[in-house]
């Protein structure tokens, strides 16, 4: 309008605003702090859970049977030989479904464990992989532009000891290892327990543990 000054006109402009109708919302569902839980749920079976297991113990043990019976799935194995130069460790990753939840499992099996005469060194390739995973996540955590969202974690979460069904005391071998693993990983003993009793304690303990992608 002529003549009329740049305050005045402003307030033309709010005057007009306030009568207009006001625009109602309405909610889609109940929202409030208490529906957290939900949400983080949701997000969590949105992109998945990474769980990775360490079987330690010596070939021919029952180390892939028991992991075979624990996932309900067949899953592809090599049979190992007992003459190994020495330990190495063999990853493999599988995509397993149930339902609608994903799971990025790692199973790593120690390949001649226990087979060599001389048993002294053989704890060393183990430790030297798990501290090999915490490095290369540090690595990707410390870099400037970090994608952890995508990254595959393969730091070991439960470490599952198979010890030999002979009814003695534990090896010497056994004891050094596990001693060295424990500030390391959680350790879990498989001897003299049926398969259901295994099963119910590694799920457990996948429930607690913190296995989603930070």
């Amino acid at each position: 309008m002529p003549g009329l000054r740049s305050a005045e006109l402003l307030v033309l402009g709010d005057s007009s605003l306030k009568n207009e109708e006001k625009r109602n919302l309405s909610l889609g569902g109940h929202v409030g702090f208490d529906s957290l839980p939900d949400q983080l749920v949701s997000k969590s079976v949105t992109q998945g859970f990474c769980f990775n297991i360490l079987c330690v113990g010596e070939t021919g043990i029952g180390k892939s049977t028991l992991m075979n019976t624990l996932f309900n799935t067949m899953f592809e194995n090599e049979e190992a030989s007992h003459y190994q130069n020495g330990v190495y460790l063999r990853p493999r990753t599988y995509d397993l479904q149930e339902s609608n939840v994903h799971l990025k499992l790692t199973i790593v099996d120690t390949v001649g464990f226990g087979d060599q005469i001389n048993k002294e060194d053989s704890y060393k390739p183990i430790v030297d992989y798990i501290d090999t995973q915490f490095e290369n996540y540090l690595q990707e955590e410390l870099k400037i532009k970090r994608s952890l969202f995508n990254y595959h974690d393969t730091r070991i979460h439960i470490c599952l000891y198979f010890i030999a069904p002979t009814g003695h005391s534990l090896k010497s071998l056994d004891l050094v290892t596990m001693k060295k693993l424990d500030s390391k990983c959680l350790i879990v003993m498989a001897a003299d327990s049926t398969c259901a009793q295994m099963t119910e304690v590694v799920f457990q303990l996948f429930v607690f543990l913190p296995m989603h992608k930070q």
